[in-house]
């Protein structure tokens, strides 16, 4: 889960670095991540789908495949035999 907010404009900057002081204080209780970005600012909005997309399909150690894994052990066996 993540809470993303949204940075509208500088109408009343004292009333939203409240609002944003708040809601980072909240985050910082549950363990929830907070992301203030600005819609009108594309690249605000690429850290916080990158973190979402990262946190669904996280990064794999292994290979689904232990075939290739000791193939690619043999391979680099051999490779170190012949430069010797």
């Amino acid at each position: 889960m993540l809470v993303v907010g949204n940075r509208t404009g500088p109408e009343d900057i004292s009333c939203l670095e409240n609002t944003s002081s708040k809601a980072s204080n909240w985050c910082s209780r549950e363990k929830i991540r907070h992301f203030q970005v600005s819609a009108m600012d594309r690249a605000s909005l690429y850290e916080p789908f990158i973190y979402m997309t990262t946190r669904l399909n996280p990064v794999q150690n292994k290979t689904a495949f232990p075939q290739l894994s000791t193939l690619s052990k043999l391979t680099q066996k051999n490779n170190r035999g012949e430069a010797m």
